[in-house]
């Protein structure tokens, strides 16, 4: 999530930064779109049959719910069957709930 992830949810959102060509940034876009949709489908696949990408909940279950959030759309993808289960099993985590409330990390 932190090497490919993340560096392509910054180039999607700001591909400005990532090209001198100024009619370049909606090809940065498109890949960075493509990168995106292969790690999603690959860390929902990570999770099937398991509560959380570790086995159990761990601090990379609260990284993705983050990350599942940052997209155009705001929320994970409805295909993305296992990380929407995660994310909202961890939206009634009693600290995510008071964390969202304070910083609005997702929309309620």
């Amino acid at each position: 999530m932190t090497s490919v992830l993340y560096p392509a949810v910054l180039r999607l959102f700001y591909a400005d930064r990532y090209t001198s060509d100024p009619h370049g940034g909606a090809g940065v876009q498109d890949a960075a779109a493509r990168e995106m949709e292969t790690a999603f489908a690959i860390l929902d696949a990570a999770l099937a049959g398991s509560d959380g990408l570790a086995g159990s909940f761990s601090i990379a279950d609260v990284y993705l719910l983050m990350l599942a959030h940052w997209t155009p759309e705001e929320k994970p993808r409805p295909e993305w069957t296992n990380i929407v289960a995660l994310c909202e099993r961890l939206k009634d985590h009693a600290v995510l709930r008071d964390l969202n409330a304070k910083h609005a990390l997702w929309q309620v």
